[in-house]
């Protein structure tokens, strides 16, 4: 574990461990976990790293996965997500000109000279925009 995870352990764990929290104590959390009070109290106050299987077990007491322990100010009421690509909402640029399962059906050298001569125009248009903007 490196310098920068190990802050950020350490003051999440300051943060979701104490009075109105959901562990009110480091022995609740030792005992709800299964990790040594002296190995949290340890991690919590920044001293070393914490094994793999302690920061799971830690990270499971919280309903969390163990990465999510090392992301600054965690709340597991409000858990952070990974983000992929996927994630984002494509729009078919060529409504009214091709279907896109027509696209779909070309071949695939089609479709690259048609990649490339949409860059081609995009590269040209900014280019433009940019000595008028200049």
């Amino acid at each position: 574990m490196g310098k920068k995870a190990i802050e950020t352990l350490s003051k999440n764990l300051r943060q979701l461990v104490g009075e109105g929290k959901r562990y009110e104590k480091l022995e609740a959390l030792a005992a709800r976990s299964g990790v040594g009070k002296s190995t949290i109290a340890r991690a919590r106050n920044g001293e070393n790293a914490l094994r793999i299987d302690n920061l799971e077990d830690i990270a499971r007491a919280f309903n969390l996965e163990p990465w999510q322990m090392l992301v600054e100010n965690v709340d597991p009421t409000d858990p952070p997500a990974l983000k992929s690509n996927h994630d984002k909402q494509v729009v078919w640029p060529f409504v009214g000109v091709i279907s896109e399962a027509d696209y779909q059906g070309l071949s695939s050298d089609t479709k690259e000279a048609i990649r490339e001569f949409v860059e081609m125009k995009v590269r040209n248009a900014n280019k433009s925009f940019r000595r008028k903007a200049g």
